[in-house]
């Protein structure tokens, strides 16, 4: 080509600025290859240049005083790749306009480059040697045309985890001598991959009549047509679908025309199917439906087996990081549905074949094997940790109990117990059961208020920590009850000896048959009554009167009854206050309205429940 800037021949840049001023960009580089006059069999056998005049040229130019020529007779060569200009602000508008040879009908027009020109394509497919009929096809459907060629490839490919169905027919081949499976000449081969080499889906003959319908089990199709005579225009037509049955270990899913936004009114429906005796593995590689928090609009739902079932999952919105696997089966039912409002981007899946090893007892591990997908992991039971090589566990502290009664203890009890260490104990009853725990020795490093180093946590309960000298009782709420033991790196106690028994809660039962509130006992249970009533003497039902009080608040008003009016004469009032184990109840603030016809009033303080000893504190009422 002709550089009209510089009045010589034409520079190949493809370094900064390579598409301004007027370079010549091909993407076979068949202009690099003519100005560099390297040698390349199949363009130097098609393309001449010419330095002398001759009848046949066309002229290119700006200025007709500048001249370079090309001949167009009896040769095919790539005028419009290689005469390609980017339009610049410097660049005259007659650079864009067109020439043409009126007595051949050539037009050409010097343009930004926008494809391959059809010479370009040509010169590839010889490159390469390509059929000269044929393309790759990645629209939704479409024709296989053939532009009258008796050798054709079409390779066609659709988004994965669609199929393609393809209806051909073959009527207008010559019937074969030999049989079709023998025959080479006149054939329409399809394969159910992208080249030449992949499995065999269908091979048709001249013996054909009418048309055939073909799946692909993935994504794409590769047809191959040998004909010894011209075809029609047209030997046939296919489509995607969105969905379809997957027999494969391996694999991908993809929304439609993933990654842009799917379409709206989508129903797709796969069916994944793997090897016999393995279950099905998905993993979410990305993501992006519309957002709904009971994902009402679009959605992937995932089942076993069948829709008529309880799906595995439902997922909408941006999903990362997630795996569903199939319980027991090889099968796994996938469905897309998308609304007509708003299109995302949409997903892709991988899915693998999953062998569940903690089902085939191939695996080694001594307490508990966790299935992974691709693999397992070992895990122990509360109170064991595992050891370096992954399978084995070792006793540490803590641990798992289920029994009637039984005891536990902090490490080297009675001993100093070790620094550093984290024991669980979960201990376990029969339903209907409660658990009634006895600390008979309690010593951990700390004050009774503040736990911040070394404690033991029941179930959520406050920490407990100090030094008891009677035992410390507690009740669990349900059959089951968490025990945590913490030491930190520092100073080391002889810890507690714990024992418990489990007792059937008859106060699960129609409360017991108590009106009010029923309170379980070791070997039995006790009615309670509400604030204001007092029991009767059946032990179950309540009455009103009474002054006796129980509070188990944290903090808290009292008052004499009928406060703020007058209380009623002839009373004997109780408060019992009940505070968290290590706590000590302070009363703060009292304030009095003394009746004048009232000679005195006494309020006592006792520390513990009965109060048959000494106040802690007497005011007398004058």
């Amino acid at each position: 080509m002709w550089d009209f800037r510089e009045d010589g021949p034409q520079a190949i840049s493809i370094g900064k600025n390579c598409d301004k001023f007027g370079n010549c960009r091909p993407r076979t580089r068949s202009c690099d290859r003519i100005l560099a006059r390297a040698p390349r069999p199949d363009r130097d056998d098609y393309v001449d240049i010419f330095y002398k005049k001759h009848p046949g040229w066309t002229t290119i130019s700006r200025n007709p005083s500048r001249k370079r020529s090309i001949p167009l007779v009896n040769r095919t060569i790539s005028i419009p790749s290689c005469t390609t200009l980017v339009t610049h602000s410097r660049v005259a508008p007659s650079m864009t306009q067109s020439y043409q040879n009126q007595a051949q009908g050539f037009d050409l027009k010097l343009v930004q480059r926008v494809h391959l020109s059809e010479g370009d394509i040509r010169q590839a497919k010889k490159l390469y040697k390509c059929s000269e009929c044929g393309s790759t096809l990645l629209f939704d459907t479409a024709e296989l045309t053939t532009s009258r060629s008796r050798r054709c490839v079409w390779r066609i490919v659709a988004p994965e985890g669609q199929t393609v169905f393809l209806n051909i027919t073959g009527t207008f081949l010559i019937l074969p001598s030999n049989g079709c499976v023998e025959e080479k000449s006149d054939t329409i081969v399809v394969r159910d991959g992208y080249s030449a080499k992949a499995p065999l889906l269908d091979k048709i003959c001249g013996d054909e009549v009418g048309y055939r319908t073909i799946a692909s089990s993935g994504s794409r199709l590769y047809v191959e047509l040998h004909s010894s005579l011209p075809p029609p225009p047209s030997i046939g037509k296919y489509f995607s679908v969105c969905g379809g049955p997957i027999f494969a270990d391996h694999g991908v899913i993809q929304s439609p025309r993933y990654p842009d936004a799917y379409p709206s009114n989508s129903d797709c429906l796969w069916t994944v199917h793997v090897s016999e005796g393995y279950q099905v593995a998905i993993e979410v590689v990305y993501f992006h439906l519309e957002q709904h928090k009971e994902c009402i609009y679009d959605r992937v739902v995932f089942w076993e087996t069948s829709e008529g079932e309880s799906p595995l999952i439902t997922l909408c919105g941006v999903v990362t990081n997630r795996q569903i696997v199939t319980r027991k089966s090889n099968q796994m039912v996938i469905r897309f549905f998308s609304d007509n409002s708003v299109q995302k981007s949409g997903f892709e899946l991988q899915f693998v074949r999953e062998l569940d090893e903690c089902a085939t007892g191939i695996q080694v591990c001594e307490h508990r094997c966790v299935n992974t997908v691709g693999s397992f992991r070992c895990d122990c039971y509360v109170g064991y940790s595992l050891r370096p090589d992954g399978r084995t566990c070792e006793s540490t502290c803590g641990g798992f109990l289920r029994a009637s009664a039984g005891s536990f203890s902090s490490p080297n009890h009675p001993q100093l117990y070790p620094s550093s260490k984290e024991c669980v104990w979960e201990i376990e009853a029969e339903d209907g059961y409660q658990i009634f725990l006895n600390f008979t020795t309690f010593n951990i490093e700390g004050m009774k208020t503040e736990c911040a180093y070394d404690y033991v946590r029941i179930d959520e309960s406050e920490r407990m920590c100090g030094e008891y000298a009677e035992p410390l009782l507690f009740t669990s709420a349900s059959n089951r009850v968490r025990v945590e033991f913490v030491s930190d790196s520092s100073v080391e106690r002889t810890g507690f000896l714990a024992n418990f028994i489990t007792d059937l809660d008859e106060c699960q039962t129609d409360n017991a048959g108590c009106e009010h509130v029923c309170q379980n006992r070791l070997g039995s249970y006790v009615c309670l009554c509400h604030i204001g009533y007092v029991l009767a003497d059946d032990g179950h039902n309540c009455k009103e009167g009474g002054c006796f009080f129980e509070l188990n608040s944290p903090s808290g008003k009292v008052s004499t009854p009928n406060y703020p009016n007058g209380y009623p004469t002839n009373q004997n009032c109780t408060w019992h206050f009940i505070t968290t184990t290590g706590h000590r109840t302070d009363a703060c603030a009292w304030l009095f309205s003394r009746s004048s016809n009232v000679e005195f009033i006494c309020i006592s303080l006792w520390e513990g429940f009965r109060i048959d000893g000494d106040p802690v504190h007497y005011d007398p009422g004058v």
